[in-house]
């Protein structure tokens, strides 16, 4: 019968330098506001600046009603 913790220690060891070549640092991609230049992630619907106010685009909602 094998040993199940030489088993187990192997194979943590060989995931061990799999991961360790993944390592990545994290980073956010930001523009500013052109009005105040406080950051605003990129990709995110923020049509008004959190800091100043500033509107970053119009957005115009119309609600039709539905056909009966």
């Amino acid at each position: 019968m094998s040993n199940p913790f030489k088993k187990i220690t192997a194979i943590s060891k060989e995931t061990a330098k799999t991961w360790e070549s993944t390592k990545h640092t994290p980073s956010l991609d930001t523009v500013t506001c052109p009005h105040c230049g406080a950051p605003r992630p990129v990709g995110t619907n923020i049509s008004n600046c959190a800091y100043c106010g500033h509107k970053f685009m119009d957005v115009k909602i119309e609600i039709k009603p539905e056909k009966p």
